[in-house]
């Protein structure tokens, strides 16, 4: 298993995921790993490059009351 942290590589996967809009499945694909390590990837950079303004914090849900009905 390879421990390298290639920045070319992960700026590729950024920018391919964040202007192509492409899946972690399909770039995980031509870069031969799985899409789930491309997620973590991608994940890990977003947040270096833009903080709380990343995409999993961009989440709408994130912080609505959460309501229940009456029985």
């Amino acid at each position: 298993m390879r421990n390298v942290h290639d920045p070319e590589r992960t700026m590729y996967i950024y920018h391919a995921r964040k202007d192509d809009k492409r899946t972690f499945v399909d770039i995980g694909r031509e870069l031969g790993i799985t899409g789930n390590r491309v997620r973590q990837i991608y994940r890990r950079i977003d947040w270096q490059l833009n903080g709380m303004q990343a995409d999993h914090h961009k989440d709408e849900d994130i912080g609505k009351i959460i309501t229940f009905p009456n029985i």
